[in-house]
């Protein structure tokens, strides 16, 4: 992640991307940052597709996001094209949060929770995450974090800041 970020997005984006201290908010803006650049499909390795991808991409959508039955967005899921403007939209105010720090959740700063904020009541293509993919395969934080059982981000967040000071 690093290597990518440092050849990619130097200067502010690299800056926000260094202070990120637990693994799932770099993980939130490095996917972001991938897709924005690259496009393509992201998962998490504990999702799996409801349907074959070309049923998902028939339409040729410019992105897909994934809100669940309560209308709130996942990231566990996201589809984009390269240079996508939502996803643009999504770095931009996650670099905001990072430099602004008002909490200490994950999910808000670089998290679902961005996500809500920025596509809730947007025209960009949103679909139900039942009839596309669904997550938590692994539901055991052990087997998620076998090399550090403190690792996940709920845990982490509670000893320490997700976000280095400058």
């Amino acid at each position: 992640m690093d290597i990518f970020v440092g050849n990619h997005f130097q200067g502010r984006i690299q800056d926000c991307f260094s202070r990120l201290t637990i693994g799932a908010a770099r993980a939130d803006l490095w996917r972001l940052l991938v897709l924005y650049r690259e496009g393509g499909i992201y998962m998490d390795v504990d999702a799996h597709l409801v349907w074959p991808v070309n049923s998902l991409l028939r339409d040729d959508p410019s992105e897909i996001f994934l809100v669940g039955k309560d209308g709130r967005f996942t990231n566990y899921f996201l589809a984009s094209s390269p240079g996508n403007p939502w996803i643009k939209l999504l770095i931009d105010e996650v670099l905001r949060r990072i430099e602004d720090v008002q909490t200490n959740n994950v999910y808000h700063i670089t998290g679902p929770g961005v996500m809500d904020d920025v596509l809730a009541g947007s025209s960009c293509n949103v679909l139900r995450m039942e009839e596309v993919c669904l997550h938590g395969n692994f539901t055991n934080k052990y087997f998620q974090y076998i090399d550090n059982v403190d690792g996940h981000w709920i845990t982490a967040k509670k000893t320490r800041a997700a976000v280095r000071p400058r």
